[in-house]
Order: structure tokens, then sequence, then C-alpha cells
């Protein structure tokens, strides 16, 4: 209900940044497309090609603090307070899940693996058939794996134990950092949420042109702008619902999408080839975990593997880091009463669970029409649009049509219960009392369809939809270590 004490409510300092940030955006991508796509450029190529080793060496500092914290005296601390509700393991392992770019999991488990097959990340003079299935399977299981994982759960971890510990009033990112009413606390929550936009953002228009081309064959209709636009909104209207009824709605929701996506993957499963699909998903755990430190630090200094690593290692770095700053704590306000390593340990188990069984059935799916001659996907990629690919490969199932209804219902509720728990966090982050009210809710819902949708009228290609997650995410590292820094000082002084 709009009324004076709902406006009062809203603290206008900290969402003026990301509403400055979107409209500008929005309206330069519709108004100035050909120049705004100059400057996305020019930022891509001087953030992920220069300064690449900057997100390569965080990731990889952030699972190793993460590391310490489970095997160090600090690994038993629970997660306590005043107030909290303790959710079931089953439920919050769900909740992890589906908070975490669940809808993109779906999209890249079936082409991610196409474009690796394509590369020569280390530049080697000749590719074997066993050079390319181990770079299709390691290397989408590096990038949707342990580093980002234990990223997103150790920051959930700091944001917990200023929660539930601490008992900071405002919580919000900057709470973790500064004290209240710091001059630079609407800064680095406003920095935070906007890049929290420029992620989700590309998410929606990376895969939402997929659920628009399967929309347009089932129905019969052109598939344009138009459509794509119809599929944002009605995903908006579906995480609107929920997130006005808070984390109930959210749990409910989440508990829906996981029955669907693992329906999904029992159908991939027995219409596959079994026996590849589990002995190369094993060869593919042995493979990541033989060249764990080898993923996780290379960088390509001599460009050996034409940019592979600055197009595909660092946009993905920079993508979780992007999202990283609601999901952390909507993780932290579910994980009250667990201790520091249940959370990290605990988290890594579901997370991994569902991202790698997801690329282990859907990838090598696909991976064997390639090897078996099937279907040439390899080179279908070279000549046609991601989306099209995918939809050949559907068309190889034997139940292509219900394969693909569940497939864009699946991808509309993740999309669904992924962003209403970021957009809780972000109203109560936007609010001066941590009790956000509908209009607030209803004001988030509408600024996180904006910029997807200009980005889908601005016909963005893949580069540029990357760069949008880089170019924001690079502000958001300083602030992160701060956060570490911050979590650091606060738990020794309180053991001491």
């Amino acid at each position: 209900m709009l009324n004076k004490r709902n406006l009062y409510n809203i603290d206008y300092k900290i969402i003026s940044i990301p509403l400055i940030f979107v409209v500008f955006t929005a309206f330069s991508l519709v108004l100035f497309p050909s120049a705004s796509k100059d400057v996305i450029h020019f930022l891509w190529d001087f953030l992920a090609n220069k300064l690449s080793f900057v997100y390569i060496l965080s990731m990889f500092l952030f699972f190793c603090v993460a590391m310490f914290l489970c095997f160090s005296r600090f690994a038993n601390i629970k997660l306590v307070g005043s107030s909290g509700k303790y959710y079931s393991t089953l439920s919050w392992g769900g909740m992890i899940f589906t908070s975490v770019m669940a809808a993109d999991l779906l999209y890249w488990s079936l082409i991610e693996w196409v474009y690796y097959y394509n590369s020569n990340p280390y530049g080697k003079d000749l590719l074997t058939q066993t050079d390319k299935l181990y770079q299709a399977s390691v290397f989408t299981l590096s990038h949707w794996g342990i580093l980002p994982w234990c990223f997103y759960l150790l920051l959930a971890v700091i944001a917990g134990y200023f929660i539930h510990n601490k008992g900071i009033k405002n919580q919000r990112l900057s709470s973790c950092i500064v004290k209240p009413k710091n001059k630079l606390s609407f800064l680095i929550d406003g920095i935070a949420i906007a890049g929290l936009l420029a992620g989700v953002a590309t998410t929606f228009s990376i895969s939402i042109p997929l659920l628009s081309i399967i929309a347009a064959n089932f129905l019969e209709i052109e598939n344009n702008s138009v459509l794509k636009i119809i599929l944002i909104i009605l995903v908006a209207i579906i995480y609107t619902l929920a997130v006005i009824k808070d984390i109930v709605g959210i749990d409910k929701l989440s508990k829906i999408s996981i029955a669907i996506f693992i329906i999904l993957l029992v159908l991939f499963f027995i219409q596959g080839n079994t026996s590849f699909t589990i002995k190369n998903s094993v060869s593919s755990i042995g493979f990541l975990l033989n060249d764990f430190f080898k993923l996780s630090l290379f960088m390509d200094p001599i460009n050996i593997g034409g940019r592979f690593m600055s197009k595909w290692t660092v946009f993905y770095w920079a993508y979780w880091i992007s999202w990283s700053v609601a999901t952390p704590f909507f993780i932290a306000k579910i994980s009250y009463g667990r201790s520091i390593k249940n959370i990290i340990f605990g988290g890594l188990f579901f997370g991994l669970l569902g991202t790698f069984v997801s690329f282990m059935i859907m990838s090598n799916y696909g991976m064997y029409l390639q090897i078996s001659g099937l279907l040439d996907v390899s080179k279908l990629l070279l000549a046609n649009s991601a989306d099209n690919v995918i939809l050949s490969i559907l068309d190889t199932l034997k139940f292509p049509i219900i394969t693909k209804i569940l497939l864009a219902f699946c991808m509309i509720l993740f999309y669904a219960s992924t962003l209403d728990g970021i957009i809780y966090i972000i109203c109560v982050f936007s609010s001066k009392n941590n009790t956000p009210s509908t209009t607030l809710k209803l004001f988030w819902s509408f600024i996180f369809a904006l910029l997807p949708c200009a980005l889908i009228v601005a016909n963005t290609n893949l580069i540029e939809l990357f760069s949008v997650s880089i170019i924001v995410s690079i502000f958001i590292i300083v602030i992160i270590f701060l956060m570490i820094i911050s979590f650091m000082k606060n738990i020794l002084n309180n053991i001491s």
C-alpha cells in the first residue's frame, strides 16, 4: 500500500546510485546503441585482458580464506543470536541451490560445452578427440564448481556472522565494513546493488532468447523482441508475487523448481547414452581434482589460447562476483543455527550436487551426439545462434515437445525463485527498518526487469552481455576484500 509511512521507510540515498545506473544505461543502449557498444568493448578489452589477473587471483584467494575458516579454530562457531529460524537440511540446501543462477545453469548445461569443444585454451598444435572432450567437460565443472561456490559461502558466513552474532540492525553489505550512518555506507551499498543489477541483466539477456524461441515454435508465432520482453514481464510477475510473501513464498517456489528440475534431468538421462554419461562424468571429476590448481590459476600470459581465459574464466568470475552482493545475505538469513564449517561444506555439497549433475547429464547428452556422429553440434554453433543449436539438440530427444515444455517451465520458475530471493534481500538493503514495504518490493521488481529489456532492444551480442558484469564487478571485488578484513578483525577480537 502506498502511504507516507512506506515512503518514509525507503532509504533514498541507497537506491539513487543503482537507479541512476539503470536509467542511464538503459536509455544509452536504446537511444545510442552504437556508441554504447563501443564504450562497452573498450572497457571489456581493458578489464578482461589487461586486468584479468585481478579476477583470477581474487577468486582463488576467496577460496583459500574459506578453506582456512573450515580448518581453523573458527570452524565450529555457530550463527546464533536473539532471533532466527532454523530450516531443515533439505529446505536449506534447496533454497541455496535455487538462489544461485539456477536458470542460467539449465541454459549453459546445454550449450557451454560446445564453446569449449571448439576452443583451444592451451594453444596445442593438434587437438585430439580426447583433448576436446577434456575441455568441454572440465572447464564447465570448473566455472560452476568449487571456487565460486566457496566464494559465495564465504560471504554467507561473513554476512551471517554480522546479522546473527553481532546483531547488526541495518542488514546491508556496508554494515559488514563500516559503522552505521558512515558517509561511505550508501556508496558501498549503492555500488553493490548496481553490480547485482548488471548480473541480473546479463542473466536475463543471455537465456531469455532460448525461452522466446521455444515459445515461438510452440505457439507458431514470430520470435521477436516483443515476445522476449513479454517473457521477462511474465517472470517478473511470478517473482514479485513470491517476494511479497517473503521467505515462505520463496521456499515453496524453490521446492517446485527442484521437483521439475529433477524430472527434466531424468528425461535427459534415460534418453541419452547412460554408459557414456557415467564414464565421462567420473573422468571429468578426476581431471578436475587432478588439475585443480592449473585450472584455478592459469592466466595465459602469452595469449596462446586466443583469449579463452579472458572471455570465459574472467567472465564467469565477474559474473559470480556481480551476483554475490545479495545472494550470500539470503543464504546467511536461512543459515541460522549452523556452524561455519557446516555452512561452507554443507552448502558446497548441495551447490555442487545441483550444478555438477546438471552438467554431467545435459552436457554429456550433447557430447555423445557429437562424438557418435548423430549430430555435429560443433559445426552447428559455428553457423547458428546458440539458441537454435540448443533446439537442434532437443529435437534429437525421443520426447522433444515434452522436454521443451518442461525446460521452458523450469527455466521460468528457476528465474523466479532466483530473483525473488535476491529482491527480498535488496529490499531489506534499501529500507530503513529492515522491514520492506510492498511498495519497495514492487519498485525493485520493476527495476530488475528494466535493464534486461534495454539490452534485448539494443540487440547486444555475447561479448557485450559478458562485459556488463565484468565492468561493474571490478568495484565489488574491492568491497569484498574490505568485508573479509572487517570479519577477521571482529572474529579475532571476540575470541580474544
